[in-house]
This record gives structure tokens, sequence and C-alpha cells, in this order.
């Protein structure tokens, strides 16, 4: 509980920053409306950064400038379609902008957070990333900077606000984004800025694949290479690259990254290192409770044979050092997934017992998931055909690590459902429809401890 008040407490410090810069942006004083994303995020992160995203235009139409407001819409709608994905991205996106904008040197700096952190992204999250970043980026600058210029190693857009002349605000609002189009146009450089921001930061998702380290340096690579082309102070720009590359290696080192909990990594690994034996001990409490209602009633005296069927191969270890616990060594213990199926089928029928390892039901893996991850049962429904069709077959094991990608998704932003579907979108079933068959071939001939009809 520490931890979530904590977390939404630096998220609601956080969405307060990036209020108090954007007033700044707009050179506007303290708004009591400034208050209001903090509150917010103190229940709800996801809120409050909602609320920041939509501030600048509510302030500056609440200040009568309608033109802004017009201006700053097309951003906050990009963050807010950010924040839907991920709120600690939109967050960190809307205070880097702000924050390049208002202190051009700091921009490296910004830039190496970013790469680092969409090193460890989807490459669908990075193009979204790398998109709303580059775009509200060049509107905050396009509204703020008096001139276009060169931030290190990217050309910048400037004076495209103080260029319009009409006192309509939708005709300034339109005006100003034509004007924004016709000097990408016209500077190629400011085009190519602008194309490897965004490439900068699919590389880095695509490459972090491989090693976060190495997303983060060819992520930075892509950023710079534009630079090339043009002349600059060659200088200047590769301090930029080293501030840039250095920030986001130096945060991928110290690990445990992920804004704003980075107090929290060292105790989250602890807390790591006790939840797998509460994991199995929920997965499997059932198949636990068989076996000693099993040797309640004798049924494994006189037995010599124990095959264990499951699902997968891990599952089976881990119900077979039950077995073995329960019944001692002096049985042999066959695991489906390690031995040939025609010697299992080949055992003496009343010296054998086959302990089957069932998928759960609908009912069952709700239940677990939401004991493993302490959400409501309800996050768990199957939405998607697909899900649906493969929960039936998945291994247990497979549905401890569906809650340990949910709980991993969750602290970078993900909503709890969002998290679910997206853990659930990488599980394959692990058998076919001929693991049925012989489920059923052994049912007819031997006792299968477990056994459930489908």
């Amino acid at each position: 509980m520490s931890r979530v008040v904590a977390r939404n407490l630096l998220a609601g410090v956080s969405t307060y920053i990036a209020v108090t810069l954007f007033l700044k942006l707009i050179e506007e004083p303290y708004s009591p409306f400034s208050l209001v994303p903090l509150v917010a995020s103190l229940g709800s992160p996801t809120l409050g950064v909602a609320f920041a995203a939509l501030l600048p235009v509510l302030v500056s139409y609440l200040d009568g400038k309608y033109a802004y407001a017009l201006i700053f819409l097309p951003a906050s709608l990009f963050i807010l379609f950010k924040n839907v994905q991920n709120w600690r991205g939109a967050l960190l996106i809307l205070l880097s902008s702000l924050l390049a904008v208002l202190a051009p040197v700091t921009l490296p700096f910004v830039l190496g957070v970013l790469l680092s952190q969409v090193a460890g992204e989807d490459y669908r999250e990075a193009v979204s990333s790398g998109l709303v970043f580059s775009l509200v980026l060049f509107v905050f600058s396009g509204v703020r900077a008096e001139n276009t210029f060169v931030d290190y190693f990217l050309l910048l857009p400037g004076g495209i606000y103080s260029s319009v002349s009409s006192n309509n605000p939708i005709s300034a609002a339109s005006l100003f984004y034509l004007g924004l189009f016709e000097e990408m146009i016209k500077n190629p450089f400011l085009l190519a800025s602008l194309l490897g921001l965004i490439s900068g930061f699919i590389v880095a998702s695509v490459s972090g694949k491989s090693g976060r380290l190495r997303g983060i340096t060819l992520g930075s690579l892509v950023v710079f290479v534009p630079s090339f082309a043009y002349t600059l102070n060659y200088v200047n720009s590769l301090a930029g690259l080293l501030f840039m590359a250095g920030t986001g290696l130096g945060i991928a080192l110290l690990g445990g990254f992920s804004l704003p909990r980075i107090s929290f990594s060292l105790r989250g690994k602890k807390r790591e290192e006790r939840r797998p034996r509460l994991a199995v001990d929920i997965v499997f409490r059932d198949i636990l409770a068989i076996l000693r209602g099993a040797e309640a009633e004798g049924i494994f005296r006189n037995i010599s044979n124990v095959v264990v069927m499951g699902l997968c191969l891990k599952d089976e270890e881990y119900v077979a050092g039950l077995v073995r616990r329960m019944i001692g060594e002096n049985v042999h213990v066959y695991l489906l997934h390690r031995e040939d199926k025609e010697r299992i089928v080949s055992l003496p029928k009343d010296q054998t017992i086959v302990v089957y390892v069932s998928p759960f039901s609908p009912e069952e893996y709700r239940s677990v998931l939401a004991q493993l991850t302490r959400f409501p049962p309800e996050v768990f429904e199957a939405t998607t055909p697909s899900i649906r069709m493969t929960v039936p077959r998945m291994c247990r094991s497979q549905f401890v690590e569906v809650a340990y990608t949910m709980l991993s998704l969750v602290e970078k932003g993900y909503t709890a459902r969002r998290a679910f579907e997206t853990a659930m979108s990488s599980q394959r079933p692990s058998v076919g429809e001929e693991f049925f068959y012989l489920l059923e071939y052994l049912s007819s001939e031997y006792v299968v401890l477990g056994f459930r009809q489908r």
C-alpha cells in the first residue's frame, strides 16, 4: 500500500511541475488549476496525467487566449492518446518536451531519459512515443522560440506563432500549423530532425529486445544522424550525443528505472525473491489436496509407478516433487513430457497411477490470477476469441508468467485490463488435441487422479 501511495504522490508532484512549466511557457502567472492534476493523481495517476494534458487548453481558454487553446488542443489529444497506453510515458513526454523548450541545454538529457524508457517498450508503443514527443516538442517550440534554432544536433522550429497576424482564433491556429508545415518543407534539416527523433525511438525499441544498452546506443546514433548532413558546430553536437547516450546508458545500468519509482527498485527485488514460492503454492494447491486425499485413502499403497501428466514440463516437474516428498523415493516417477509415450502406456496397470495436472477452468484461472496479482477477478474475463481459445490449453506455469508480466506492465502505467490482454497475447496453447486423446486412453486403462471431463 505504501508503494502505491508513494507512486501516486510522485506522479502528482510530477504533474504539478509539468503544469508549472507550461504556465511559464505561455508566460502566465500561477493558476489555481495547477493543483487539480496533483490531487487527481493521488487517486489515479492516469487521471492526473489526463488533467495535466488538458490543462494547457483549459488555462489558455479561460485566459482568453483562444488561439493558444486551439493550437495546444492537438498536442493535448496526442498526450491523452499516449496516456491511454502508458501514463508514465505520457507524463515523461509532457515533462521532457516542456523542459527541452524552456531550457534547450537539457535536450540531450531528456532524450537520454526517453530513449532509456522506450528501449524497454514494445515497438508499437515506441512509435507512438516518438510521434507524440516529436510533435508536442515542435508545437511548444514553435510557440515559444523566436526563431528556428539548432539545439546541439537537432533543428527546432521557432518564430511560427509570432509570424501569425490573424486575430481570429481559428484562423490563427490554422496559420500556425500551416506555417509549421511550410517551415519543415522549406528547411530539410527541420524535417530530418523530426524523422530522426521518431526513427531513433523505434530503433531503440526494436534493438532493445537484444539488450537495453544496445537499444539506447543505436537509438542515440539514429537521432544524431541528420546532423551529419548539415553544417553545425560538430564539437557541440558530439558533446550532445555523448551526453544523450551517457544519460540513457547510465539509467539503464542503474536498473529499476520507471518513472517515478527509482527509489523502490531494491525493495522490489527483495519482494520478487519471495513471490515464486507463493505463486506455485497457489497454482498447485488443488493438486496437493488431491495427493493428500489419495494418500489418506491408501491409494498409493502397493504402487510402484506414478505418471505425472501435465500440459507442460514445468507443471510436471513441480508436481513430481510433491509426489516424491509425499510417498518417498521408492516409486518410479515418470513425466509425460520427458518419457516416451509407448513406455508409459506399457506400464503395468495394477502398479501405476496417473496424476493429471488439469488446466484451469475459467473460474479457476480468474481466481488464481486474482490471488497472484491482487486485482479483482473481473479484470481477467476472456474478452477476445484468441484468449478464450488459448486459456483451456494453457499449463498452470503459464498463468504464473502472465501474472508476473501483468505486474511489470502495470508498474509501467498500463491499466490492469490492458496488462492482462497484453500478457495473454504472448501465450500459446501448450498442447494439441492429441494430448487429450492420450488422456482419455490413460483414464480408461489406469487410475487417474485429478481427471475431469472436458
